[in-house]
């Protein structure tokens, strides 16, 4: 790796050395390891090196009690859930039947009497829609809750108690929680073909898979997950439904007070997402350029602020900064009292707003010329039938969205700058990497096994991550396929300064545990993408 220059930022008797990037290295300080802004990592819990042993020994054993109290309440709150469900079932049978099938989705909402005057229009007799809408209106007062976050709930019921029994049972077990149901409810739906035999074999064949998956994934990663079992167990025609819906794609624009509007695009899920993450990759430049004093605010419609300081300290205090999440602030506006400079007033979002702005009125300025550098990506894996070769699976999808259709699969494949064919074992492990283009074989291995960062329940794809040493190399951890995994900056930065120790098995499984001692593991997504599941009926 060719030099890359480095700022190094004292706080206080503290330092840590970062990239331009915000890359953080794997590095061990003489005087042990170092947190990246001491204010915020000791502000958070964690006591620094050298403080006394028994105040930290009596922190950690109020956090640990403390977590276990939350542990307790959460199982609580999960079997209240899965008899909520019982009960919200129980009413909808006495009400309407036990066959009426609440569509939340195609309901226009809530808020008012008509709100879902179409939500399942001719679907059921008159009499019995009306007995819906006044259980929906009687539950939602009774509850203080929308009636469109009532009919979520009364939909997830009916379907877990007639058609996922099992979802509810695991639920009760505090197994899962009541956000998974809401996921394997929704993207279940898929699975209707007119044939009640035939679709309730395929829904115990889904739930089946899902259910194993989800209690070791937060709601948000199970979603991608479940939507591509769903569409391989039901067999659905993908194209079909992309043709129809790309039919739909359109902008509109609602206007909101303070003179502000939604401008909304409903568009292809792979230009979507390439879209948004080249908004991600400008922003991400814009803030370090701003940082730096080398750039001007982007001319979007936001507040036009000045004052951006140019010392390398600040540049390194938003590096640090840009560990958050990408819709968070880039940095707290009161960095005099942590003797750092102050930060740009500017949150990620507001970056990309202001992007978006000037590249679609064609501004002039550093937008459009960071913009010339930065192209859109996204990730997609294939069934190997569509390249010419056997490959687990038979639906392709999008990373971090879901299931697509093999029309938009091939078209992408068509226009690839490289490809990839990933061999895995029965258990979706994956033993190798082969690419058209050279690069170094390792990293494709490691994003191809990992898919997104490694830390529980995060999704960061993994191009946009580091690749970090389980064991650090400066303590002699090896550059190897077993000793690597991909973190990204905020998760990154925990892994390191936070507490937490983290090893990593033979097949990538990544082993996580708190500094209260709770080990979380997480598993290659690989094994959840490629492994062979339950395909379409014969």
């Amino acid at each position: 790796m060719g030099p890359r220059s480095l700022w190094r930022v004292a706080v206080g008797a503290w330092e840590v050395w970062l990239t331009p990037g915000m890359e953080l290295f794997d590095r061990a300080a003489a005087s042990g390891p170092a947190p990246a802004l001491a204010g915020a990592v000791v502000g958070a819990g964690m006591a620094a090196p050298g403080s006394d042993p028994a105040a930290r020994s009596a922190r950690i054993d109020q956090r640990s009690a403390a977590l276990s109290e939350l542990e307790e309440i959460e199982r609580e709150r999960r079997r209240l859930d899965a008899r909520q469900l019982r009960v919200l079932a129980a009413a909808l049978d006495a009400a309407v039947g036990a066959t009426r099938d609440p569509d939340p989705e195609g309901a226009a909402g809530s808020e008012g009497a008509d709100a879902a005057a179409g939500a399942v229009p001719g679907a059921v007799p008159v009499d019995r829609e009306i007995a819906f809408r006044s259980l929906r209106l009687e539950i939602s007062v009774a509850l203080r809750l929308s009636e469109r976050a009532v009919e979520r709930l009364l939909d997830t019921a009916q379907r877990m108690t007639t058609q996922y029994p099992a979802g509810t049972r695991a639920l009760e077990n505090a197994e899962v929680a009541l956000a998974h149901l809401h996921v394997i409810a929704e993207e279940g739906r898929i699975i209707n073909s007119g044939e009640p035999e035939a679709d309730a074999d395929r829904r115990d064949r889904y739930a089946a898979e899902v259910l194993t998956i989800a209690p070791h994934e937060t709601p948000n990663r199970l979603r991608p997950i479940a939507r591509r079992l769903a569409a391989e167990v039901a067999g659905a025609d993908l194209t079909a439904q992309h043709t129809h819906a790309v039919r739909q794609r359109r902008v509109w624009l609602v206007a909101r007070d303070a003179g502000m509007a939604d401008l909304t695009a409903y568009l292809p899920a792979v230009e979507a997402s390439a879209i948004m993450d080249r908004l991600n990759q400008l922003a991400r430049e814009t803030v370090v350029a701003e940082a730096e004093g080398s750039a001007p605010r982007a001319s979007g419609g936001g507040p036009q602020t000045s004052g951006v300081a140019e010392a390398s300290g600040a540049a390194a205090a938003v590096a640090a900064a840009g560990a958050a999440a990408d819709a968070g602030a880039v940095g707290p506006a009161g960095g005099h009292e942590a003797g750092i400079a102050t930060l740009p007033r500017r949150t990620r979002d507001e970056v990309r707003a202001d992007a978006l702005v000037d590249l679609l009125l064609g501004r002039p300025g550093d937008t459009a010329e960071l913009a010339t550098r930065v192209q859109g990506r996204v990730q997609i894996i294939v069934p190997g039938k569509l390249v010419g070769f056997p490959g687990a699976g038979n639906v392709a999808e999008l990373v971090g969205h879901g299931p697509i259709d093999t029309d938009t699969a091939a078209e992408a494949i068509a226009s690839a700058t490289s490809t990839e064919r990933i061999l895995v074992d029965e258990t979706g492990g994956v033993l190798a990497v082969d690419r058209y283009r050279p690069s170094p074989r390792m990293k494709r291995l490691l994003a191809a096994r990992d898919l997104h960062c490694r830390a529980p329940g995060c999704r960061a794809p993994a191009f946009r991550c580091d690749l970090d040493h389980t064991i650090d190399a400066a303590l002699g951890g090896a550059t190897s396929t077993d000793n690597l995994a991909h973190l990204c900056r905020g998760h990154h930065l925990v892994k390191h300064h936070g507490g937490w120790t983290v090893t990593q098995d033979p097949d990538g499984t990544l082993h996580w545990k708190s500094p209260t001692g709770r080990v979380d593991t997480d598993v290659p997504p690989s094994r959840l993408r490629f492994r062979r599941s339950a395909g379409p009926p014969e």
